[in-house]
Order: structure tokens, then sequence, then C-alpha cells
């Protein structure tokens, strides 16, 4: 049986599992497109400034910048600045946004296909 066979399988197996992610994964899209998509979100402008003030000036997180915040969405930050194409901050903040719900969406198809159920709940 080839890999291919083994694949298609798996997904047909589970057609109602998948089916029933794309249906939240689009109204989910959709409530936070409508909802949270504000020039101005707290939250993420006190990721957004340490990731630019670590990009543009070299500091140190923690050593040099003092956030409450956890690492992980100034970390993610720093990288979408790195390697985003931008002139402006407004160009900017729809490409993390967009960069994180294409993270959200693709962490889910990995934790549907590895645990089934359990990673859709």
């Amino acid at each position: 049986m080839s890999d291919w066979q083994k694949i298609w399988r798996r997904v047909k197996s589970t057609w109602w599992l998948w089916f029933a992610f794309i249906f939240v994964a689009s109204i989910l899209i959709w409530a936070v497109w409508q909802h949270s998509y504000a020039w101005y979100f707290q939250d993420e402008t006190d990721h957004l400034v340490p990731a630019w003030m670590m990009f543009k000036y070299h500091w140190k997180l923690y050593r040099d910048l003092s956030t409450n915040h956890q690492p992980i969405p100034i970390l993610y930050s720093l990288l979408i600045i790195r390697f985003a194409k931008f002139k402006t901050l407004w160009q900017l903040i729809p490409q993390i946004r967009l960069s994180l719900l294409a993270f959200g969406l693709i962490s889910g198809v990995v934790a549907i296909w590895r645990f089934k159920f359990k990673g859709f709940l």
C-alpha cells in the first residue's frame, strides 16, 4: 500500500471530523475578522513594541526590556517583523494577524491528523 493510499484511508475514515473542523474554523475566522479587527488592540501593542525594539535596537527581552507578558507572542511578532515586507505599521498589523490565523489553522490540522477527535477538542 502506497503512502497516498494510507493518507487517503485516514482522511476518509475521519471525514466528519474534517468537515466539523472546516465549519468551526470558518466561523472562528469570520468572528475574529469581524469583531477583533480593530486597529487598536492593547495586547497587540504590548507585543509589537518590545518586538520592534528588539529588531531595531537589538535589545534583549527581560534584560533590556521589561514586560509582564509571556515571551512567545513577542518572539512571534519579532519573527514576523524580521521577515515581513512592510513600510508602515498599518501594513505590518494585518500581516501578523493573518499569520496567526494561518498558524492556528495549520496547528489545528496537525492536531486532528495526529490525535483525531481529541485533537479536535
